[in-house]
């Protein structure tokens, strides 16, 4: 099921050691049942990602105040782009200072956890809090942060933010990342204010 959802080799390489660990190596072992997927390793080198003026640019060219509150959110905090689609209300700790991500939503597996399934905790900063405090106030903790505007309750569409994402670098006159790189736009600007562990 996984091979046929075409997961990702790192998420198929993470089931099948489950399963030997579980069943362990011998010939009848499900875990044989695939061999090891090749992963996409990145090298520091091969990191791409916004500097601080890049990402105020970006977000100086967002489509919407939505968008620019997503923007802020991936660069100050660094979720996925499921983690966003997947995010709480209750995960946004406005009185403690933190934003936890605990659930991942994607198209074709809908609510499955995030990946590593470990909830991670990253501060809330003064830019992420102004951001995320329009799209949380008066709203059910169990209900997402960011809904899709046609469909109340439902998460965002991920193809629509990221042609939006790509428009507004463009307009910014930025080279054209992946989403998943404002991401390493926050990893690489909090690698060298906080201890790594």
């Amino acid at each position: 099921e996984l091979v046929v959802a075409k997961r990702a080799g790192d998420t198929l390489n993470h089931y099948r050691r489950v399963l030997r660990g579980v069943f362990g190596t011998h010939p009848t072992s499900p875990a044989l049942a695939w061999k090891w997927k090749a992963q996409k390793v990145e090298s520091e080198g091969k990191l791409s990602f916004y500097t601080p003026e890049q990402v105020r640019r970006l977000i100086a060219e967002a489509y919407s105040p939505l968008d620019a509150a997503i923007f802020t959110l991936a660069t100050e905090a660094g979720p996925r782009l499921r983690e966003i689609r997947g995010l709480k209300v209750s995960n946004v700790d406005f009185e403690v200072g933190v934003i936890r991500f605990e659930d991942g939503f994607t198209t074709s597996g809908g609510h499955a956890g995030n990946k590593g399934r470990r909830v991670r905790s990253v501060p809330l900063s003064a830019n992420v809090r102004a951001a995320l405090a329009p799209y949380c106030e008066g709203k059910a903790p169990n209900a997402l942060v960011f809904e899709h505007e046609a469909k109340p309750g439902e998460p965002i569409c991920g193809t629509s933010l990221y042609r939006r994402f790509v428009s507004a670098a463009k307009r910014a006159g930025l080279p054209v990342l992946r989403f998943h790189d404002l991401r390493h736009s926050f990893g690489t600007q909090a690698i060298r204010a906080f201890n790594i562990y």
